[in-house]
């Protein structure tokens, strides 16, 4: 199964471990048994920190080095897209910045009229450089399509593989939504980023691969291209979690408060500033007008690869009431769901939880659509990379 403590069958559709497509679960529970045993056991006051890792084909195959000549063709241009993005965005972040500067520390949530006066001006850059990312979504999503087709032609007509495609469309049916579209809350996730990471980091940091361009620029590539593509890969659903021992001191509440706090608030104290800055996977899930009080409040959020590659990715990130039915059965107190859509600007399409777990720690559970290990190297070492 998914995970060895996964939720029952009676759950709801929200969070059942396929989002729905009950007809895969056994094959899919089949997938995963070989990794049950990397879990820790729940009723384990005290287990050590780890992560269940996924299993990676030795070596490229065929079909990865098809994927990466058809991203070799779009580079070119999704370098001046990186760019042109970045170039637009930048009066912004200047004006940004300056916001910032001028507001208290540990705020929870920024508002006010400072806040729509900055959304205001920065509006005309936020329409000109979303049609940039769109109509460039667009041509890579089109065009990875289209390089698909001549695989699968090879699979339906020579291989007599129909039931490959279908099932790749049905693992990807539950993740067809779009993420969160508003543009507040994309302003508000932006601005504590940029606070987060500072103006040279938020832009410069990697002149090829990372900063805010490359959430524009490579994120497609890779979700198209190497992830998640019904016609070029055979997909399943693959499981990984990393999770944290005891708490020494906090109890659940207390924990899933601190975490709220550093990954939701706007705007930190600069010591917490400088403590996201050196983590590895910096997240920033912000408030919504509620402060997470209303029942499943959707924001946008921002996940920011720190080491390496500097990879940004936006969210969709849900609120969760304490209470709320978790999928994994780990969990103690639900703080957020993630799902990563198909349609969005994030490498993965998947289910993800963020919980306290019963031993009073926090796990991070993901239920991805990746390539199948005997085909796609590059979907799963991303998929992997993410969560080491």
């Amino acid at each position: 199964m998914f995970a060895p403590h996964s939720a029952p069958a009676t759950t709801s559709t929200s969070v059942t471990p396929d989002g729905g497509a009950r007809t895969n679960l056994d094959k899919l529970r089949k997938q995963n048994a070989d990794r049950v045993a990397a879990q820790p056991d729940p009723f384990d006051p005290n287990p050590a920190p780890g992560i269940v890792p996924l299993p990676l084909p030795s070596s490229l195959s065929f079909l990865d080095y098809y994927a990466l000549a058809v991203c070799v063709l779009l580079f070119p241009l999704g370098f001046l897209v990186k760019w042109l993005v970045t170039l637009i965005a930048l009066p912004c972040g200047v004006l940004g910045v300056l916001y910032n500067v001028a507001q208290k520390r540990s705020w929870d949530r920024v508002h006010g009229c400072g806040f729509s006066l900055l959304k205001l001006v920065c509006f005309p850059f936020f329409v000109l450089g979303g049609a940039v990312a769109w109509f460039w979504w667009a041509l890579v999503f089109f065009v990875a399509l289209a390089a698909g087709l001549p695989i699968a032609l090879v699979r339906v007509l020579f291989l007599c593989q129909y039931r490959v495609i279908a099932n790749n469309w049905e693992l990807l049916r539950p993740h067809m939504g779009f993420g969160v579209l508003s543009y507040d809350c994309t302003a508000r996730a932006m601005l504590g980023q940029l606070d987060r990471q500072g103006f040279w980091r938020f832009f410069f940091i990697k002149p090829v691969e990372g900063g805010f361009g490359s959430v524009v620029a490579w994120t497609p590539l890779i979700k198209y291209l190497w992830s998640a593509n019904p016609f070029i890969y055979e997909l399943e659903v693959a499981f990984i979690c990393q999770w944290s021992g005891h708490h020494p001191t906090l109890n659940a509440h207390q924990y899933k408060a601190e975490v709220l706090s550093m990954v939701a608030c706007s705007l930190q104290d600069f010591s917490d500033v400088r403590l996201i800055e050196g983590q590895r996977f910096a997240p920033h899930y912000p408030y919504g007008p509620t402060l997470g009080a209303k029942p499943n409040e959707a924001v946008v959020g921002v996940q920011w690869l720190n080491q390496d590659a500097q990879l940004m990715n936006l969210t969709k990130s849900v609120f969760r009431h304490d209470d709320e039915p978790m999928r994994s059965l780990n969990g103690k107190l639900a703080i957020w769901v993630v799902p990563l859509q198909w349609f969005a600007f994030h490498f993965l399409t998947a289910y993800v939880e963020v919980n306290v777990t019963k031993w009073d720690g926090i796990e991070h559970p993901m239920w991805a659509v990746v390539p199948a290990k005997s085909q796609g190297w590059l979907g799963r070492a991303m998929f992997s990379y993410c969560d080491t």
